[in-house]
């Protein structure tokens, strides 16, 4: 491969022996002003070069004849002949005119924006452009410039750690970065990158060699950069776009449309497109938007690499940045020669005439058959529809799609897919001589002062990742407060969670718990860990030690498998993995005086293991014995003096006796078509599916003795699904119902709970949970049945009032219904929100259909 890389180095440098300078400056007919980030397209070379702010472009070109075509948002391509000799410098001033375009050329029916008409043409043969290249190679030169306005005292104080220098030492600078790239795309969307030659005035410890990758980027893509693309097959859902004009620039019309999102939000653009009338391809873009104080411009130009088929010739990216006070400023220049282009003749296009159809295109499956049949129908129409230009990009994707994906299973495996730069050993030692051969962009003054800069470092540069490390003052306090994580050796690590972790919990029966927690972890073959991880309080109210001791096995990678086991003697919640958080629990004790979690003392010993028996279908089997005993208040502290109520579920009249409760469970979980993918320790990671998750769990309590033991046997069945509904929205629903087959000898321990709560503050998520029920008040000895159902919107009420558009937050309807023996209730509700962070909402709830109660709440899911 080194030789590989010298070869080109050397071919490299032939050609800048036997290449000549050219020179030049674009600039507007009618006032002599530069025409700014114009581009120009040298035929003969089927190279690209992007103008610079000021107009001027710089290039080497071997000696001949060239037709220079240059082109700029809102004048008409002007194509200009050139003849360079051998051992000139070449200068070329090329003036612009400005574009007029007309709207007569397209009729307008008056019921809606000639621009519909077109963009749904275009979008149906995206995917066709997207897969128009099979294999192509080109040469880049890349230049990056980059300008940090301002920085907060305070960050500005951070230091680097390896250079002792601080984050304010690098304000009010201008940086640049240079490279000339060598790129081999091969399809699908395969990409590798040589790195031969790399120029930067950056310090060292802040160079990224992997930046600068705009090239790689396909404008037909679904997703531009970070943006839903104005030409995804679902456009229609997120974009408005108007007819501006048309005009001819050579043999082709060009119409200009105008593109704006319907709604504002960090994902949509906005800006131009200009669409080759007849080819329906895009010979112009430039699209900006915003994203968490980033502001981002792209201007992509396009050029005829081969006869009729348009490719980026240029790119021009701007970026300004304003985050907490840190002010960055970024300029980027991609300039694309194209030297080896391959088609894909296997391309389909969608808007071919059925006459036309691609005879390429292998009908060897029922559903491509299918797919064709429909697409050959809505050919035939003669005004498209927007979800007929949607169907017809589907369509195109699928027949586009190898017969072989349907035999290769569920599992999706790593390829060579995405983005590989290699960068030359040697790239950092081109010399200025050099530069001056491949640069096609003249050096600006504060460039040149920048690179002088560096002339000054004695340290060379070398090609590697450079980690640094920043530091605001000692670690030791976070460690101590946090905790840490030791290396005992090179297989073995223990965590503690510091002074943080001593105390986290107060409640009435216990009093406060001080004590700590450990976690060590003794690491395996596959990189798997055995933990085991112990933990012991001290509870003030009672004067006594709450401990246990967890262990967790994973075994089988290939079958997700893993074994846990755990015991101790500990106080434990009455409503076990459906209750509330400890932590809110805690302050609502200390403030308010409020116990919303009830506790009873257990010693217990419980195993599990769960194994994939097949794809998507995991068995989980358990065992449990508990000896427990009844728990009554050993303490009514709270900050405001009020007296908490009794330990003890309204249920119950009086404390339980103790008893002792040993059972078995068994639960099948399947997911149909669940795709996976093989982690590198062999562990299978499930990623997604279109179907639900089924699930039916058996427990069997079982008598050892004695008057004071468990019977009972329960059954029940679960269903539940998420589904994305578009890019804004999307629905989630569960169901969850079952009965006590027997109830022998039913402890309040052992009845059916649901996530309820009436806090103000609540750490589940208002998914699945119930907020105006009391706690405890409806667990069930009996039947049941229980629903959630949840539509979150970006877009859904608030969020379309236009202030209020660009904020993060989404939007939720909830409907909720439990139905036992004696309730049927229901409960409706409005939330917004942010997933995983927290939500607000407000609730109404109706039991056999009469107003019960109105409320609102919080939903913090990281006190969980």
């Amino acid at each position: 491969m080194r030789i590989i890389f010298y070869i080109i180095i050397l071919a490299g440098l032939a050609r800048m022996v036997n290449s000549q300078t050219l020179s030049g400056r674009i600039v507007a007919e009618s006032d002599g002003e530069p025409v700014a980030n114009a581009t120009v397209f040298i035929r003969e070379l089927s190279k690209g070069i992007v103008a610079d702010d000021r107009g001027e472009f710089l290039t080497q070109v071997p000696a001949g004849s060239y037709t220079l075509e240059a082109g700029a948002l809102g004048f008409e391509t002007t194509a200009v002949g050139l003849s360079v000799k051998e051992a000139e410098v070449a200068e070329v001033s090329i003036s612009m005119k400005s574009r007029t375009y007309a709207l007569s050329e397209v009729t307008v029916d008056g019921s809606e924006d000639p621009a519909y008409a077109m963009m749904r043409k275009v979008i149906a043969k995206a995917p066709y452009f997207l897969r128009l290249t099979k294999e192509m190679e080109l040469e880049a030169y890349v230049k990056e410039s980059w300008k940090v306005g301002n920085i907060p005292k305070l960050i500005g104080n951070i230091k680097i750690e390896e250079t002792g220098k601080k984050l304010g030492d690098y304000t009010d600078k201008l940086y640049v970065v240079e490279a000339r790239d060598i790129v081999r795309f091969v399809a699908p969307d395969s990409f590798r990158v040589n790195r031969i030659a790399l120029a930067s005035s950056l310090p060292d410890e802040l160079n990224v060699n992997n930046s600068m990758m705009v090239a790689t980027y396909n404008i037909y893509a679904p997703k531009i950069y970070d943006w839903v693309s104005p030409l995804a097959p679902d456009a229609f859902s997120y974009y408005k776009y108007r007819f501006e004009g048309i005009s001819k620039e050579g043999e082709l019309w060009i119409s200009r449309i105008k593109v704006t999102p319907k709604m504002k939000n960090r994902a949509l653009a906005e800006g131009w497109l200009h669409v080759v009338e007849g080819l329906w391809s895009i010979a112009y873009l430039d699209l900006e938007g915003r994203q968490f104080g980033v502001e981002r411009r792209i201007k992509v130009s396009f050029a005829e690499a081969r006869p009729k088929v348009l490719l980026p010739a240029a790119y021009d990216v701007s970026t300004n940045v304003s985050i907490m006070g840190i002010e960055l400023s970024g300029k980027h220049y991609s300039s694309i020669r194209y030297t080896d282009v391959t088609l894909n003749e296997t391309a389909f296009d969608a808007t071919d005439t059925p006459s036309a159809k691609a005879s390429t295109v292998v009908v060897s499956s029922p559903k491509k058959e299918k797919a064709l049949r429909k697409l050959e129908e809505l050919r035939q129409k003669d005004k498209l529809t927007n979800r007929d230009a949607y169907q017809m990009a589907r369509l195109a994707e699928d027949l586009a799609e190898p017969d072989s994906t349907s035999n290769l299973g569920l599992e999706i495996k790593e390829t060579r897919r995405g983005v590989k730069v290699t960068t030359d050993s040697t790239a950092w030692q081109k010399d200025s001589t050099y530069w001056a051969g491949v640069r096609d962009l003249p050096l600006r003054d504060d460039e040149k002062a920048s690179y002088a800069r560096v002339e000054k470092q004695a340290a060379p540069r070398d090609s590697a990742w450079r980690s640094i490390t920043v530091s605001s003052g000692n670690g030791k306090w976070s460690d101590l407060l946090f905790g840490k994580r030791f290396r005992l050796g090179p297989k073995t690590g223990l965590r503690y969670n510091g002074l943080a972790g001593l105390m986290p919990e107060y409640n009435f029966v216990d009093g406060f718990l001080i004590g700590q927690k450990l976690t060590l972890d003794l690491l395996r073959p596959r990189n798997e860990a055995l933990t085991i991880e112990p933990s012991a309080y001290y509870v003030t109210a009672r004067r006594a030690v709450n401990w246990d001791i967890g262990l967790q096995l994973p075994y089988a990678p290939g079958r997700n498998a893993t074994f846990t086991a755990k015991g101790g003697n500990i106080t434990a919640d009455m409503n076990g993995k459906s209750g509330n958080s400890r932590l809110i629990n805690s302050l609502a004790s200390l403030l308010f005086a409020r116990n919303y979690m009830l506790f009873y003392h257990k010693k217990f010993l419980e195993i599990e293991n769960r194994i994939d028996i097949a794809n998507g279908l995991a068995l989980t089997l358990n065992a449990r014995h508990e000896e427990r005993r009844p728990a009554e208040n050993n303490t009514s502290f709270s900050i405001f003096g009020s007296k908490p109520l009794r330990n003890l579920p309204s249920k119950l009249l009086e404390p339980e006796p103790e008893h002792i409760s040993t059972a078995v469970g068994l639960e099948i979980e399947y997911t149909p078509k669940y795709y996976y993918r093989m982690e590198r320790n062999g562990r299978k990671r499930y990623l997604r599916s279109d179907f639900p998750t089924f699930s039916v769990r058996y427990e069997q309590a079982i008598p050892l003795g004695g008057d004071n033991t468990s019977s009972f046997g329960r059954l029940e069945a679960g269903l539940r699904q998420r589904i994305r509904l578009n890019m804004f929205d999307n629905f989630r629903y569960m169901i969850n119902a079952g009965t006590f087959l027997s109830t022998g000898s039913l402890y309040f321990a052992d009845y059916k709970h649901f996530s309820v709560s009436r806090l103000p503050v609540m750490a589940q998520d208002f998914s699945e949970t119930f907020s105006l029920l009391s706690d405890y008040s409806n667990s069930t000895k009996g039947a049941w049945l229980q629903a959630h159902a949840t539509y979150t919107s970006a877009y859904l009420a608030l969020k379309r009032l236009p202030f209020l558009q660009e904020y993060l937050f989404n939007e939720a309807l909830h409907v909720r219904g439990l139905f036992t023996e004696h309730r049927d209730y229901i409960e409706l509700g409005y939330a917004a929100g942010i997933d995983g962070l927290g939500w607000v909402g407000v609730f109404v709830g109706s039991n056999r259909f009469r107003y019960l109660a109105v409320g609102g709440s919080i939903s913090m899911p990281l006190f969980k």
